[in-house]
């Protein structure tokens, strides 16, 4: 993780707690009907379409198996709450989606969770009900994390304020664990690059067909150190003033070693971050000129090293608001301990040729 994420308590967390509650009430043979629900929830039940005939559905569909099976399901439900504990204890096997039988069980809750998750925590009634919608929810926890980055790479920017799509990501796959679906342990807002690049079935298992095969994994609301270094491949020169750089990242504790592992074989993360330099060293160089005002200089590699420090200090930017940030820094840092003389040329006549950036021109 780049950096610690902290849960924002709030009415619409409790949307966790009623299909359990439900659940729980129908094990004991009672009619469906609004008994069954928080009383909170009874207003929501009434005013949202498509919520009570998804529930009468889940009731059939509980009450149609026998009570050892209604047990089984209600303990399934009640642990996989406990999203921390699923990360961090290799020993623990959570059931999935595919432990529920009959099919029309499984495909009940499936749909129920993610109709209370699409459509039901958005909705003007919810929000009466708990006095905040997953907008509030939303908006709350990014203002409080201070973040404008994706927490999982760095790398990628979220829209502005008022222009931010409202939503959260699973992190362990409603698919695969669908009671999971506004359990807000397992919400976490991911860029559309990582999101599209998670593959969700190989997050808690190395090989997913070895249901035995846990792994340790980030739980995104703790903090993990690490370093990351960032290693040319293919050295600069005046000829080829661009080089190729890999990036590792590093850790001395055995357990977040494992984490990264799992993080950096789910997101790629790793070739993202050295694509990121390879792709973008022209532009830290720009950036270095705008941030430390050194257009034009003729500096020589002691200058050159103390401006990337003070680049690094204080001209890279927030991990948390600004992107490539994390991997601005790993490129400054190698040139700054690592990097040969020769190997500063290229940064040098680079400097040397750029002139100030003209002024934006106000447009009434």
């Amino acid at each position: 993780m780049i950096f610690p994420l902290t849960h924002i308590k709030g009415g619409v967390s409790r949307m966790d707690e009623v299909p359990l509650a439900f659940l729980e009430n129908a094990y004991q043979n009672y009619p469906y009907g609004e008994l069954l629900f928080p009383r909170w929830f009874r207003p929501v039940l009434r005013r949202c379409n498509g919520v009570n005939e998804r529930f009468e559905g889940l009731y059939n569909s509980f009450m149609s198996i026998k009570p050892k099976k209604q047990r089984q399901l209600l303990n399934i439900i009640r642990s996989a709450r406990f999203v921390k504990r699923t990360c961090n204890e290799t020993q623990w096997q959570p059931l999935s989606s595919s432990d529920i039988e009959p099919m029309e069980l499984r495909k009940a809750l499936k749909e129920l969770y993610e109709f209370l998750f699409e459509k039901t925590i958005s909705t003007n009634a919810f929000r009466a009900a708990t006095g905040m919608s997953i907008k509030d929810h939303y908006d709350k926890f990014l203002t409080a994390n201070n973040i404008d980055v994706c927490p999982f790479c760095g790398l990628e920017t979220y829209a502005l304020p008022e222009m931010r799509r409202a939503d959260y990501d699973h992190y362990l796959p409603i698919s695969e664990y669908p009671w999971l679906g506004v359990n807000f342990d397992n919400l976490v807002p991911m860029g559309d690059t990582c999101n599209s690049k998670k593959n969700a079935a190989q997050l808690l298992y190395s090989n997913p067909a070895d249901r035995h095969s846990r792994r340790l994994v980030w739980y995104p609301y703790d903090f993990y150190l690490y370093a990351l270094t960032a290693n040319t491949t293919t050295r600069a020169t005046l000829g080829n003033p661009l080089a190729s750089w890999q990036v590792q990242i590093t850790t001395t504790d055995v357990d977040t070693a494992e984490r990264l592992n799992t993080w950096n074989s789910v997101f790629n993360i790793q070739n993202n971050l050295a694509t990121a330099i390879t792709r973008r060293q022209k532009s830290f160089i720009e950036d270095l000129c705008l941030k430390n005002n050194i257009y034009g200089q003729n500096l020589t590699n002691q200058q050159l090293r103390s401006e990337l420090q003070v680049y690094v200090e204080r001209g890279s930017g927030s991990l948390t608001q600004i992107p490539l940030a994390i991997v601005k820094k790993a490129w400054a840092s190698y040139y700054i301990h690592r990097a040969t003389d020769p190997e500063l040329e290229p940064i040098k006549s680079k400097i040397r040729s750029l002139a100030p950036r003209p002024p934006l021109i106000s447009i009434n």
